[in-house]
């Protein structure tokens, strides 16, 4: 029997579909997004960073 994913997996795993939906939709769309745009983790990783120098 295989286990269920965690509501903390779900999200995860919604989260990185979500912006590869995007950039797919951009795409069908016509729009061409510039190579620099950050992905989620680093986004996600310089929000921490923020959020850890100013509750000091």
């Amino acid at each position: 029997m295989t286990k269920k994913p965690t509501d903390k997996q779900k999200s995860l795993i919604w989260m990185r579909e979500r912006g590869r939906n995007f950039r797919a939709s951009c795409l069908l769309e016509g729009i061409v997004l510039p190579e620099g745009c950050p992905d989620e983790n680093t986004v996600q990783s310089a929000l921490d960073r923020l959020r850890r120098h100013y509750e000091r």
